[in-house]
């Protein structure tokens, strides 16, 4: 298995995600020999004690806002560059412990064949048909337009999880300034208009909740309106960031 650093961003405060950790504990041990975890400084000490625990950890802390969180995953991957990483696979932290749990193997594969200077990890036809419809719909939207913009890639951008080698990142870290998680459409078209090589691997293990929800077996939150108008709103700023590549 290839070497990468696993950077992650996560907001905790109820410690959700600690049992996910235990359970995934020499998987992500064996894929991963360094972890920098940025956490809001909201998330469950509990939380940060059980990343901490890892050989070759380094955690850092921010003020909860959900509307800095694409700054918050740079800064992941830019402090797993400064420690010297080579490669890095950034997810958000729930989505890492329930892929690497459901599908270490798809893991594996990823980290094995760094081709492209950043690879784009998302959701196969039927992992995204599996998700929150207010998710699948409004992401739909999303990616039929990267599609039209980059014809003949019918990928799934919204799910977070990116492998960068070091060129990559340089370009995330010193020219990407989307502040929201539209860094999820910004990355990739950043990287290609600098002249990198961006590849896709579509995933079957990958599943989403809230992290209220992380170790339920369904999602709750689809009957909710003010969960729609979130995932609206959230579809908008990948469509903005989106406007200044056409």
């Amino acid at each position: 298995m290839g070497t990468a650093t696993l950077a992650v961003a996560l907001h905790d405060p109820e410690g959700r995600t600690v049992a996910g950790v235990a359970r995934a504990r020499e998987a992500l041990a064996r894929a991963f020999p360094s972890v920098v975890l940025n956490a809001t400084t909201d998330t469950h000490r509990s939380v940060l004690d059980a990343f901490s625990s890892f050989g070759d950890a380094e955690v850092l802390l921010h003020p909860a806002d959900e509307d800095r969180i694409g700054q918050v995953r740079r800064d992941a991957v830019g402090l797993a560059f400064e420690r010297g990483a080579q490669q890095v696979l950034y997810s958000d932290g729930d989505h890492i412990l329930r892929w690497i749990e459901a599908r270490p193997d798809e893991v594996a594969a990823v980290l094995d064949d760094p081709v492209d200077d950043l690879t784009i990890v998302g959701r196969s036809p039927e992992a995204l048909a599996a998700a929150p419809r207010r998710l699948h719909d409004t992401e739909t939207v999303v990616n039929h337009i990267y599609g039209l913009m980059r014809p003949g890639r019918a990928w799934d951008l919204m799910f977070a999880v990116r492998r960068l080698n070091r060129a990559a990142g340089d370009v995330v870290v010193g020219r990407c300034r989307a502040s929201t998680v539209a860094n999820d459409v910004e990355w990739p078209l950043a990287v290609e208009e600098a002249g990198l090589a961006v590849g896709y691997v579509a995933a079957d293990g990958l599943s989403y909740r809230t992290i209220g929800d992380f170790d339920r077996g369904r999602d709750r939150h689809d009957d909710d309106p003010e969960a729609w108008i979130r995932r609206v709103e959230i579809a908008a700023d990948h469509v903005g960031a989106m406007r200044r590549y056409l």
